[in-house]
């Protein structure tokens, strides 16, 4: 039954047979709940805009504490700059 569970490719991972049974459960579960097709596409729509907006804001406060970083520091790169003469 192990066999059943394990890759055929690597045994310490789960095996695809399984994910994708498992992976079909998930639309048959949202058929069996009730939630109609507009609920579903609101919820996704929700995920989608949170994503979108949550990287957003990561990647803008990410860059603004990197040039912050480099206006304290007073440098723009960590290789020594070459003397000027």
């Amino acid at each position: 039954m192990n066999k059943l569970f394990t890759s055929s490719a690597d045994p310490k991972q789960l095996s695809l047979t399984v994910r994708g049974i498992l992976l079909a459960v998930l639309p048959i579960l949202i058929a069996l709940s009730g939630v109609d097709e507009a609920t579903a596409t609101g919820i996704v729509d929700t995920i989608v805009d949170i994503t979108f907006y949550g990287t957003t804001l990561f990647s803008l406060v990410v860059t603004l504490y990197g040039l912050l970083r480099k206006v304290r520091l007073g440098r723009w790169s960590a290789e020594p700059s070459e003397p000027t003469e």
